[in-house]
């Protein structure tokens, strides 16, 4: 079930995807805010920081690698 690089591209520019991906941010710099301060952090928190910057990263090229797909436009979104 691959994705275009339109649907990619709307779904990235929905309020609600820009409001989930604040949200992942926000926890994210929470973390690391965490980590900085020399707080003991679970492994969990830690694989959990690490993977929410992944999801942040993504990008179209990320999924159409993953589906095997020829990309239609740059790998930008």
């Amino acid at each position: 079930m691959a994705w275009s690089q339109e649907e990619f591209t709307n779904w990235k520019a929905s309020p609600l995807t820009q409001k989930f991906f604040a949200f992942l941010g926000d926890k994210r710099e929470d973390l690391k805010e965490t980590w900085a301060q020399g707080i003991d952090m679970s492994k969990e928190d830690e694989a959990v920081a690490f993977v929410y910057g992944d999801i942040l990263d993504l990008k179209y090229g990320h999924i159409s690698e993953f589906y095997e797909t020829e990309e239609e436009e740059s790998e930008d979104e």
